[in-house]
């Protein structure tokens, strides 16, 4: 099998589910690039002469004979990759072609112009994943979250529903980058557009700023517990209406470069124990005003991990930091919920990589550079 990409103006997209359009040959530029073209083979089409130009489906090559001067493309698959991302991913999918005919060079016009080439099965793949979810750039490390602690399949839902809405805050803000604003690298407060429109993509049931009443401890006054109101950053349900989730957000960060302590600093561990301590209380409310089944209880850590230029780590080191930042949380997490807030057993924790080490020059955050950003979930039923 071989891998192709093709350009298509707008003005001339033939693609629909199911639809075959034939090229002619002798009308096409590059027209070798579909003489070689085989019957199985996949194509990625990139549209041209638009506002939303990129890669837009996969397609294949249907049966045609070598003597017909036309290629049958075939739908396959809708794909959309902006040309924003492409831009900014440039040079990794230049490096995933040493073949003669290479997708993208080092000028801007071919990636902006499109491209009639030859690819790579891994650089075909890798733009494959630079879709919505971000595949190519993204990973989820599950390995302190157990499926197991949770009623019959919640726990593997919420794992899911976790991976894909972090995949799209992600995405989100990646293609503020195009203007260069990266708003998970500001604040909390800064992040909330782009999660409440995660939550929204995956579930039409979302809430934000949602008040509870919280029981309080009983009053010398009054034998009655006293209540008061507090608001929940975020709660949702999925689509499905099997679990539902009430979300803290706070945002920490982690310093890796070459001497930094790599540790979690005062302040941080602080927003931790507030966190923790808000998705704990949560216990004391009326959960049963929107509670179904299957209620979590979660504190989410927006966490750019961040280095000075002149201390980055060296490149063995730099592909081990996420998993080493995620059992460093876990660990101080796990020592203050014992030990501060009485809060028995081991933490569920979902960590989420976003890896923007193949972005050109990667992303500088207030002078220092931005390798990977990471979301962490401390999941409590």
């Amino acid at each position: 099998m071989q891998y192709w990409i093709v350009k298509c103006e707008e003005s001339q997209y033939p693609y629909y589910e199911d639809n075959e359009c034939a090229w002619d040959l002798g009308t096409r530029n590059h027209k070798e690039v579909f003489k070689a073209m085989q019957e199985g083979d996949r194509v990625l089409c990139y549209v041209s002469g638009c506002e939303e130009k990129g890669i837009w489906d996969i397609l294949r090559v249907g049966a045609h004979s070598s003597e017909s001067p036309n290629v049958n493309l075939i739908w396959e698959q809708e794909l959309y990759v902006p040309l924003r991302r492409l831009k900014m991913c440039s040079q990794k999918i230049l490096g995933l072609n040493p073949e003669k005919y290479a997708c993208f060079n080092n000028s801007d016009n071919l990636v902006q112009q499109g491209t009639f080439f030859a690819s790579t099965k891994e650089q075909f793949e890798y733009i494959c994943g630079l879709d919505e979810n971000l595949g190519s750039l993204t990973h989820l490390i599950d390995s302190d979250y157990k499926v197991n602690s949770f009623e019959k399949q919640a726990g593997q839902q919420f794992r899911q529903f976790f991976k894909d809405f972090s995949a799209r805050v992600f995405a989100k803000n990646v293609d503020m980058l195009e203007i260069g604003e990266f708003p998970l690298a500001h604040s909390e407060n800064s992040s909330y557009a782009a999660i409440g429109s995660a939550l929204h993509d995956l579930t039409p049931y979302v809430c934000s700023e949602y008040s509870l009443k919280i029981k309080g401890k009983n009053s010398r006054e009054n034998k009655e517990n006293a209540e008061k109101n507090r608001s929940i950053d975020f709660w949702c349900m999925d689509k499905t209406q099997s679990f539902e989730a009430w979300l803290e957000v706070k945002k920490v960060w982690f310093s890796i470069s070459k001497r930094a302590k790599r540790d979690f600093d005062s302040y941080c561990r602080k927003y931790i124990t507030g966190a923790l301590g808000q998705i704990e209380n949560i216990k004391q409310s009326d959960i049963g005003q929107l509670a179904r089944k299957n209620v979590f209880r979660v504190a989410l850590f927006i966490n750019p991990a961040c280095c000075d230029k002149n201390q980055m780590p060296d490149s063995s080191d730099s592909e081990t930091t996420p998993e080493y930042i995620h059992k460093q949380f876990v660990s101080v997490s796990q020592k203050i919920a014992k030990e501060e807030l009485g809060i028995q057993g081991n933490l569920n924790v979902l960590t989420s990589v976003l890896d923007l080490r193949d972005m050109q020059d990667w992303h500088i955050y207030e002078g220092e550079y931005l390798p990977y950003v990471l979301l962490h979930a401390i999941v409590l039923e």
